[in-house]
């Protein structure tokens, strides 16, 4: 069902506009709700390693969950230097987004113009210090240790979390941040015998795996070693920047917006093109605009009658309609909350998602109503 609703965004005018514009500078305005989701996660099959600056946390994170979904993996991560507590656990460490940014492998980073203006230490050190384990392959157990020790990691008796190590006679446990689960190697003498992954509450092995890379703590090298550079440095030249707001990136740190010049880039805004201060009026006919009419989703304060009233006008419109769920129990209780108030059965056609974008929208040109069942009943979401 997640595909049939791609399909019918992706296949509208706008979506076909971006297509037929290849790599030239784009500005996006008139996005709605979750829209701007879909938009990051259609970018990514043609641009490949993209990097979405905001100055708006709150929609950094919620763009991660929307993108997580719509890709079916965690295509998306989140690195900020400055962050609430409440969303901590959805942090990307610095050490994997520095391994993303300075490898060959597509990604989507999402961050602040702050944090691509931070210093680090340089791509050269940090890249030296990678550690690569493969199984049956020759590693200096002790030095290996010794290592691990100067990387920042804490030496304990069990591992209990991230940045944990521990070691029995020839058992080295360790779980590197940018890893999901902990893993255990096996040594006889210098040689890595096995690799295995394993449960942090049973200590008991999962899985064996054929080799990892053990990225050390970026906090721990930067007091090391030196030269710093930006973040913003680490980027490969065929990187695609998307800007969120131009005017209010370019206001408060007018460094990143013109180092942003040098990749490829495009914008979205609140503004039309025509309004933007950030871009010059000489650059702006270069500039190819798509303007989405989308529509926020409709405040229904819980009132189902209602919500099943406006469901039945677009249906009658001709509008694809799909309600995406927190889960499946949602998903079922939806339903039946919609069969039961469609007396003449002409919501028949209405496709129900289980797992929930954060944001609603409706798009017109592509025929398309996006509605989320918490904001139906006004719950606050996180998935």
């Amino acid at each position: 069902m997640l595909n049939r609703l791609k399909e019918k965004i992706y296949g509208s005018v706008n979506f076909e506009k971006i297509a037929e514009a290849g790599t030239g500078e784009l500005f996006f305005t008139g996005l709605r709700g979750s829209l701007g989701s879909f938009l990051v996660n259609y970018l990514s099959a043609s641009h490949g390693k993209i990097v979405y600056c905001s100055n708006d946390h709150t929609k950094l994170f919620r763009l991660k969950d929307d993108i997580n979904l719509l890709a079916g993996s965690e295509a998306a991560m989140l690195y900020i230097s400055q962050f609430d507590e409440e969303f901590e656990a959805d942090i990307s460490p610095l050490s994997l987004a520095l391994r993303k940014l300075s490898g060959e492998e597509n990604f989507i980073l999402l961050t602040t113009p702050e944090t691509l203006n931070k210093s680090i230490l340089s791509e050269d050190s940090f890249s030296k210090n990678i550690i690569s384990v493969s199984a049956g392959a020759e590693l200096d157990f002790e030095e290996f240790v010794t290592r691990l020790n100067s990387y920042g990691f804490t030496r304990k008796k069990m591992v209990e979390e991230e940045n944990d190590f521990a070691v029995r006679g020839g058992i080295v446990d360790i779980y590197p941040e940018n890893l999901r689960q902990p893993v255990r190697l096996e040594f006889f003498g210098n040689t890595v015998e096995s690799i295995r992954e394993f449960d942090l509450a049973t200590q008991r092995s999962i899985a064996k795996i054929t080799g990892v890379e053990i990225l050390p703590s970026v906090e721990a090298l930067d007091e090391m070693q030196s030269p710093h550079e930006k973040l913003i440095n680490y980027l490969k030249p065929d990187t695609f920047i998307l800007l969120d707001e131009p005017d209010l990136i370019k206001k408060d740190n007018e460094d990143i917006y013109f180092a942003s010049v040098k990749y490829r880039r495009s914008y979205i805004s609140g503004f039309p093109l025509v309004k933007s201060e950030a871009i010059p009026e000489a650059d702006k006919p270069g500039i190819t605009e798509i303007v989405f009419d989308a529509k926020s989703q409709p405040p229904f304060n819980s009132n189902t009658r209602h919500f099943t009233d406006n469901l039945k006008q677009l249906s009658r419109e001709g509008f694809s309609i799909f309600i995406s769920c927190s889960d499946d129990y949602q998903l079922k209780r939806m339903k039946e909350l919609v069969e039961e108030l469609d007396e003449a059965s002409e919501l028949e056609g209405v496709n129900y998602l289980s797992g929930s974008i954060h944001e609603g929208f409706i798009l017109p040109d592509a025929k398309t109503a996006v509605y989320t069942e918490h904001e139906v009943f006004s719950r606050y979401f996180r998935p």
